[in-house]
């Protein structure tokens, strides 16, 4: 069966951007992520049988320490460490979003967002 696991509005304060005060002073970005996940069979009640969402929010804040010019190439690290360390993934979206963007008059946020499925890149078919 496939299930779905969800990340929503997590917010995270990091140094991303193109402009050098942003990668010097930082800035609140909200993530969300929607993971798809394979398990066979029923779930017993551990831990073992699904994703921890503790180490998804771990490899998420372990991504968004490392400072990045592109929302871009941070998501795209995000999706490549939650295939990296959940094999039963198969699918990942991942939404970067700045809740402030320095564009003087601009009122409301900004981002990206990327999905992956690992089929796809197992044919490196990005």
């Amino acid at each position: 069966m496939m299930y779905k696991i969800l990340l929503r509005e997590c917010e995270i304060f990091a140094y991303h951007g193109v402009h050098e005060f942003e990668r010097r002073d930082g800035q609140l970005f909200l993530i969300d992520a929607e993971i798809d996940c394979m398990h066979e069979g029923e779930f017993a009640d551990t831990l073992s049988d699904t994703i921890d969402y503790t180490k998804v929010y771990e490899i998420v804040q372990k991504e968004m320490a490392i400072p990045s010019q592109l929302l871009e190439v941070v998501v795209q690290r995000i999706i490549h460490a939650l295939f990296v360390n959940a094999p039963n993934i198969e699918k990942v979206m991942v939404r970067l979003t700045k809740k402030n963007p320095p564009i003087e008059g601009f009122k409301g946020s900004l981002g990206i967002e990327i999905t992956r499925e690992r089929e796809k890149i197992r044919n490196n078919r990005l």
